[in-house]
């Protein structure tokens, strides 16, 4: 509740205060070291806990997204529908610190900074707000950014749970300890290889976006400057294949004609893209 509110206010300071008091970041480790230590009782425990909070978590902002008046969606929440490589290696160092600060007690206090860093319960309500709203790329892109983070945290959390000796495998020469080490983590591995590569691409495009985004922004700037008191407000465009159409919103207290806005259209295409449409 506090994460969807938040999300809704569009403040940073209040999200984050949802991220601390979270319960999701505890049932991550107990299935690590369920999955790694073969304890059936512990991985059953956890996951159930887990799937709990992940229901909650995604019903709940759902059920506020259909409260009327609802104001339109935020950078809070936008941010957190469009995962990349970023995300994956943010929550691998938060596992390795979590699962540390848990097998260490000296330095147990970093846990909250932990739950901080790992983008675990806003996602899920942006998922909810976005189901709610019936935007579901937009859904399942928060779902995703979850979904990776836990596999990341479940992982780096396994090896360190190795590494400090807290599970034992069998010594023999048959290469049974690799194999059990493969079988309990194997999947996770895979997993976590395979959504790196999707959200690698994830941030090629977001790139590309940005710097097609510059290119369009500077030369509509160029062009204005020739008009006394102009100025370039909004920049909205949608790419389909090779077409390109761009809408900008233009501050001006003097006429812009079809002429001139023919003229910045051929401006465009002669530097940006030559399939681009603009409309002023």
């Amino acid at each position: 509740i506090i994460a969807t509110l938040g999300l809704m206010a569009n403040s940073t300071a209040v999200v984050i205060g949802a991220m601390l008091v979270a319960p999701l970041m505890s049932p991550i480790f107990g299935i690590a070291l369920g999955l790694s230590s073969g304890d059936r009782q512990l991985l059953k425990t956890a996951l159930l806990a887990e799937t709990a909070g992940i229901i909650l978590a995604v019903a709940l902002p759902a059920l506020i997204g259909l409260i009327p008046l609802r104001p339109d969606f935020g950078s809070e929440i936008l941010a957190r529908t469009q995962p990349n490589i970023y995300d994956v290696l943010i929550a691998l160092a938060s596992g390795l610190a979590g699962a540390y600060a848990l097998v260490n007690e000296r330095i147990s206090p970093a846990l909250p900074g932990v739950a901080i860093a790992t983008a675990l319960v806003p996602p899920l309500a942006a998922c909810g707000l976005n189901i709610a709203a019936g935007n579901w790329p937009l859904a399942g892109g928060a779902f995703l950014l979850f979904a990776v983070n836990l596999i990341a945290i479940e992982f780096a959390a396994a090896s360190i749970f190795m590494l400090a000796g807290l599970v034992e495998f069998p010594h023999a020469s048959n290469g049974s300890k690799l194999k059990a080490i493969v079988s309990s983590m194997g999947v996770s591995l895979l997993i976590l290889v395979l959504a790196t590569g999707f959200m690698t691409q994830t941030l090629i495009n977001i790139v590309s976006e940005r710097q097609l985004e510059k290119q369009i922004r500077t030369v509509l700037t160029g062009q204005l400057t020739n008009y006394a008191g102009a100025r370039l407000s909004e920049l909205n465009f949608v790419q389909t294949g090779t077409d390109l159409e761009v809408i900008a919103t233009v501050i001006t207290p003097q006429e812009i004609s079809p002429i001139q806005v023919a003229n910045f259209e051929t401006s465009l295409q002669a530097i940006v893209n030559p399939e681009t449409q603009l409309i002023v």
